[in-house]
Formats: C-alpha cells, structure tokens, sequence
C-alpha cells in the first residue's frame, strides 16, 4: 500500500532518517517542465502513472510513453527483492519525440507581455495566438493567468484553462475580412475601385486598412446574408480548427434563419 508518491528530498531524508518498520522505498521516474509555466496549458501534464491528462501529454501519451519491459526475478520468503535469476522476458521501448513549432522565445515574450496587460487592465484572463503567416504555424500559444505543469494539480483551475481553445470570442475587426473577399470573388468591385457612401468616398482596400465600419456595412450590404453566411463557414467560423489539443470549444455562429 502506498503511504506517499512523489515526495521531495527533504521528507524522504526526515522519514528515513526515524527508520520506520516495514516502509520501503521505491525510486520512480518524474517528469520535469525545465520552461516552467511557459506554455504549460499547452504541453498539460501527467498523473502520478505517466499518464497523459490534459494538453498535448494527453493527446500523445500512446506515442511518447513507450512500452513497458518484463523482468522476471525471485523473491526469498521474506518477499525482499533479488536480481538472483533475474530474467528479461521483453525489453522495454521507448516513446516517440514530439517536435512543436512553438517557439520558446516568441512564447515567452508573449506570456510576459500578456500577463502584464491582463494585471493593467485587472482582467480574468487573456489569450495571444501567434502564427507564421507563410504557413499558418502556431509559434505561440499564450493563455493568463499562467500554470505550471510541474504543479499543476495544486493550482488553480482557473489557471488550467487554455484561453486560447476553450474560450469563444468574438472575432472583432478581424471578420472585415470576410464580405471584402466576398465582393471580390464575386468581381462586385476591384480593390482601388471607389464607392460611395453618404459621407465620404471609399476603395476595398482604404475600408480595410482603416477598419472603417461604415464602408464594411455598404460591402456587407451589397454582398447579401447568403453569401456572407457562406463565406463564415468557410473561414470556419462556428467549427472547430481540428487543433491536436483536446477541449477545444467550435464557436458559434447562428443559423441564417436567425440573422436579422
């Protein structure tokens, strides 16, 4: 029966130094995060058996844990261990490697720069989602407050929570995106080619570059709830993006029979 897993140097040195009857040691494998919490919801962590439970340690846990060996031994009657007659009845294997493209640095940066604007602005959380534009690479997943998974059973729940998968948030100006390419896959107008609104005179690509509203509403207009519906669930709003982690919330975009 085990009294304590996974105890520190210290209480070992003070219980064994009282040499209590019949208590035995036995050295186990730890699993050690050297980066701390740097993107600690994503890498998750293991239980007390190596098993993956949340974050990728989770969704790779049949490929990174190997297989496990058989050593057959004997025992005297008093059942003390003896390699005496040791056997190998099969040999042990080791996990598989996983190579992130998430980048210690550019994580970092933007954990600590998260972190302070969360405190500034005394929120209850943040999210940052880096990716490499040329091939939509994520360099960093960014989610305050932070968790360390080597104590990620003592901290807070709150802290476990990857902001940047199991939150939905609205998309902002970022969905502005989405009429422009629809007016010019229709060829409804060209990129510098200008239209009119009530106060001012616009192209495609001034409307984008200015985040401006009202010429995002005459395009969105001029392009019909059809369309723009289309194009959302193209974007892929309202599914999720398939990511290798699990809980990943899809979204939500209501159903064209609900837009107003």
């Amino acid at each position: 029966t085990w009294i304590s897993r996974k105890i520190d140097q210290e209480t070992w040195k003070r219980v064994e130094s009282i040499a209590l009857p019949g208590v035995r040691w036995v050295k186990e494998w730890k699993r050690v995060y050297p980066y701390g919490t740097c993107a600690g919801q994503t890498l998750g962590f293991v239980g007390n058996d190596h098993k993956g439970l949340d974050g990728l340690e989770l969704t790779y846990d049949r490929f990174i844990s190997g297989k496990p060996g058989l050593l057959q031994i004997c025992q005297d009657n008093r059942k003390e261990r003896t390699l005496s007659g040791a056997k190998l009845i099969r040999a042990c294997e080791p996990g598989e490697d996983i190579v992130l493209h998430l980048d210690a640095t550019l994580q970092y940066i933007c954990e600590r720069e998260l972190k302070a604007a969360v405190t500034r602005e005394e929120a209850l959380g943040g999210a940052v989602v880096l990716l490499d534009p040329e091939n939509g690479h994520i360099l960093s997943l960014a989610s305050v407050p932070l968790c360390d998974p080597n104590h990620y059973l003592s901290s807070k729940a709150t802290a476990r929570i990857n902001r940047c998968i199991r939150w939905v948030y609205e998309p902002g100006s970022t969905i502005k995106i989405v009429p422009v390419s629809g007016i010019l896959e229709r060829g409804f107008l060209k990129e510098e080619e200008p239209f009119q609104l009530e106060s001012k005179r616009l192209t495609m690509a001034e409307t984008l570059i200015n985040s401006d509203n009202e010429g995002i509403a005459y395009l969105s207009h001029e392009l019909g709830k059809e369309d723009c519906y289309r194009l959302l669930r193209l974007y892929g709003f309202g599914n999720s993006t398939q990511i290798d982690l699990p809980g990943e919330e899809h979204g939500i975009l209501r159903s064209l029979d609900q837009w107003s």
